[in-house]
């Protein structure tokens, strides 16, 4: 989707600039086709900046190793608000629960 996002905001940008310079065809609407292009051109930008934000997928990639590498500094393990001792986290598939991680504890809650 990212790659989406970052072509059509080139694509856009782009566009924005033909319009600007030359309009739709017509100089009598020159102030209004430079309105439009420039109105295209900021969707364009918006379209690149908005690619750049995290995926869930990459939010969940990066709680799991945080969670992983607490585990292995010793913090305590929560499994659906259960205090866990014999349990291995590196055992368990992080993608069943929604993963916290507080005060040097982590929290595993079911999905």
């Amino acid at each position: 989707m990212s790659t989406f996002l970052l072509i059509f905001g080139i694509i856009c940008i782009v566009a924005g600039i033909l319009l600007e310079i030359y309009g739709w065809g017509s100089h009598n609407k020159r102030p209004i086709a430079i309105f439009e292009g420039i109105m295209v051109v900021l969707l364009g930008i918006g379209m690149i900046i908005g690619r750049n934000g995290k995926s869930t997928y990459e939010i969940q990639e990066e709680l799991e190793s945080e969670a992983i590498e607490n585990y292995d500094n010793g913090s305590e393990v929560y499994i659906n608000g259960k205090k866990t001792d014999d349990i291995d986290i590196n055992g368990i598939d992080l993608d069943k629960y929604n993963i916290r991680i507080r005060e040097g504890k982590i929290y595993l809650i079911d999905k």
